[in-house]
């Protein structure tokens, strides 16, 4: 970003020390980042489906930005160093006292260093702690297989003391109401062969109807 409050891209390209060759790969995913959050917005591509000209003067806002973030980490084209500084970059950039400081897709960049083993147990903590405190619909913008790969983080990660797993994994399962999500998360616990029987039998006496109709 520069002092103006601007974003100029090969400034950007620069810092990130991105390769030559995925620098266009980058740059369209933060224009089709640009589009996307158009239309959570407005609902509707209102400046077409490649607004170029308004990277310079959008892209910088954190929350703008995480669109584009998203759509870098979902494209298995790029190197997974790429999709590592752009999900490092994107958390630097968090600021949660400004508006628009809390970059979109929050929740799907966790996923990612999870998959790419780059996820550490304070990062984890941090960020969704304060993805939920923003209070947006978290699992609306999750797909199935990124949330999967946080589950399998949260189940094998070392640095977590011994019962904070079962914590998170609880958390997420008695978080998750969206219907795309709701009975693959509890068809995934129940299967999973790191959670112990007693942990799948306390889901199932749940108030979570997809588990009980499992069990």
């Amino acid at each position: 970003m520069r002092d103006d409050g601007s974003f100029d891209i090969n400034q950007f390209f620069q810092d990130l020390a991105i390769q030559t060759s995925e620098q266009a790969e980058v740059e369209d995913c933060l224009i089709q980042g640009l589009a996307a959050y158009y239309r959570y917005i407005y609902g509707y591509d209102k400046y077409g489906e490649y607004p170029n000209s308004l990277i310079q003067e959008r892209i910088y806002v954190p929350f703008v930005f995480g669109f584009g973030a998203v759509e870098a980490v979902r494209r298995p084209v790029l190197a997974i160093e790429t999709r590592q500084k752009m999900v490092q970059y994107t958390l630097q950039q968090i600021d949660p006292y400004e508006e628009y400081g809390v970059p979109y897709g929050l929740p799907i960049l966790l996923s990612c260093s999870a998959r790419t083993g780059s996820l550490s147990a304070p990062v984890f903590r941090w960020i969704w702690l304060l993805t939920t405190a923003e209070r947006r619909e978290v699992f609306d913008e999750w797909k199935k297989d990124e949330l999967f790969s946080l589950i399998d983080w949260i189940t094998n990660e070392n640095n977590l003391p011994q019962d904070e797993p079962i914590w998170w994994l609880q958390h997420l399962s008695t978080q998750c109401d969206k219907p795309h999500l709701s009975k693959v998360l509890a068809d995934y616990l129940l299967q999973h062969v790191s959670l112990s029987t007693s942990f799948k039998l306390a889901l199932c006496k749940g108030k979570s109807s997809n588990y009980c109709k499992i069990c």
